[in-house]
């Protein structure tokens, strides 16, 4: 074997590396940013979802959830940062305090809610290695029954 055709096969091994390295680093971002993503958009359901069935008792429907965590869990979800062995909603009257993107609401039953009870809608603390500029600012929200 030529000199020239192991420079030429050494070459393209280290370029090869480097390109591997560098696309490791990507999908790491990505599946951060992926898993952000979804516990937000689970926060923001949540959200959402509360709102609607606290509005239905206004009107007088009787469709009432009983069991909110249940149907928000519907399919398994599973809390994006978590050991995926958490699920994704939860019943807790405080924030979570692992960083593992699951919701958590104060009320599960909301058909018993009385006027002028609330609801508490929270996401856990911030995940290690997500930024601030990607993790909601406000971090719970109350909605009271009328």
């Amino acid at each position: 074997m030529k000199i020239s055709n192991l420079k030429t096969i050494i070459t393209t091994i280290i370029i090869l590396s480097f390109i591997g390295i560098l696309s490791s680093c990507a999908t790491a971002n990505f599946l951060t940013i992926s898993k952000t993503n979804e516990a937000v958009g689970n926060f923001e359901g949540a959200k959402r979802y509360v709102k609607n069935e606290i509005n239905k008792g206004t009107t007088g429907d009787i469709t009432i959830t009983t069991d909110a965590i249940g149907e928000l869990n519907a399919g398994k979800k599973k809390a994006p940062f978590g050991a995926y062995k958490e699920k994704a909603f939860a019943e807790s009257k405080t924030q979570p305090n692992v960083g593992n993107g699951q919701v958590t609401i104060s009320v599960n039953n909301l058909r018993e809610l009385k006027s002028g009870e609330t609801v508490t809608i929270f996401i856990s603390v911030k995940p290690e290695g997500v930024s601030d500029d990607d993790w909601p600012e406000i971090t719970s929200v109350t909605f009271t029954k009328e």
